[in-house]
């Protein structure tokens, strides 16, 4: 899943330009600039859907979580 997200609230801190699409204000002009840069170059958005999960996995699955 792609994520378009502001940096603003916890996945600003979470995630990075490597992870996520981020937008500067919440706008439907800014939205639509992030679905259009993923249109264009649906290869990276991918890598960036793939690296989120595993970020997520890393930091926060249960295995992960329950061993701290």
């Amino acid at each position: 899943m792609v994520i378009i997200s502001s940096k603003n609230g916890f996945l600003g801190e979470i995630l990075d330009n490597k992870t996520a699409f981020f937008i500067d204000k919440i706008s439907s002009v800014e939205i639509i600039m992030r679905i259009h840069d993923i249109l264009q170059n649906e290869g990276d958005a991918e890598l960036k859907a793939k690296l989120a999960k595993q970020t997520a996995i890393e930091r926060y699955s249960s295995n992960v979580v329950l061993k701290k």
